[in-house]
């Protein structure tokens, strides 16, 4: 394998809105890395919890913020990719760990220069107890991000030819994946357990939405014939809780 000398420059973007003590963690967990090369860009979208003031205390000349308002998760990420000066970027959001304080170091002491997205493991946390979810391989992104979006490294450079589609309100991040893919750029599973993520965020609040906008995304992508796109979101709307509950109620059916 082809690698460089050098240690790649990581911008760590971390997006908050109203999340200060959320954030502190995420601050902890990234100062923690035992990892020299890197930047930690902090995006908050107005602040009105104290966030803002919390973020103008810090000292660290890693850290560089921005404070204004934004249209949502998906402008904020591409404020910080736009802002940050590293080789790899990597969207650690307010309340997402590492797994551990060697995570940098571990993914990019072989550091391949041929790649463009690296991804890895993820430790999901639900009511404390925490579950080692493996990522799959991406040949698999038809029926769902194979990894989660806290565990993905890309190139800066890349981002920037493809920001993320702001017209969806969910899978913005699928979309990007699924970009990369079609394109032919270069996917690594490091299978390191990268982060740790917090179940409960948005996406899995409004899980329906999540899965008809990557219906439609799946399908505009042409990953697979539609039939079988339909035949498997379909079926996994079916097994949405909240689907299942308005099914019972409208339509008395049992599921």
């Amino acid at each position: 394998m082809s690698t460089s000398n050098f240690l790649p420059k990581i911008s760590i973007v971390t997006v908050v809105l109203n999340q200060k003590d959320l954030l502190a963690k995420t601050i902890d967990s990234v100062s923690s890395q035992d990892y020299i090369n890197l930047e930690h860009v902090l995006i908050d979208g107005g602040s009105s919890d104290g966030t803002v003031e919390f973020i103008q205390k810090l000292k660290s000349p890693q850290i560089k913020s921005i404070s204004e308002p934004d249209q949502g998760i998906y402008d904020a990420m591409n404020k910080g990719a736009k802002i940050a000066e590293g080789d790899w970027v990597i969207f650690l959001n307010s309340g997402d760990l590492f797994a551990g304080k060697t995570i940098l170091s571990e993914v990019f002491s072989n550091y391949d220069t041929r790649q463009d997205l690296i991804y890895g493991d993820t430790f999901f946390i639900s009511d404390g107890a925490e579950e080692l979810i493996s990522a799959r391989d991406v040949t698999m992104l038809w029926q769902a991000l194979p990894f989660n979006h806290n565990s993905l490294f890309v190139k800066r450079d890349v981002l920037l030819e493809h920001p993320f589609e702001m017209d969806y309100k969910i899978v913005a991040d699928s979309e990007f994946v699924i970009w990369a893919y079609k394109q032919g750029k270069s996917f690594h599973n490091t299978k390191i357990a990268i982060n740790k993520y917090e179940r409960g965020g948005y996406s899995d609040i409004n899980s329906v939405m999540r899965t008809v906008e990557r219906w439609k995304l799946v399908s505009d992508s042409s990953l697979k014939p539609q039939s079988e796109i339909n035949d498997y979101y379909f079926q996994r709307l079916l097994w949405e809780e909240s689907c299942q509950d308005y099914l019972r109620r409208t339509y008395n059916i049992k599921i």
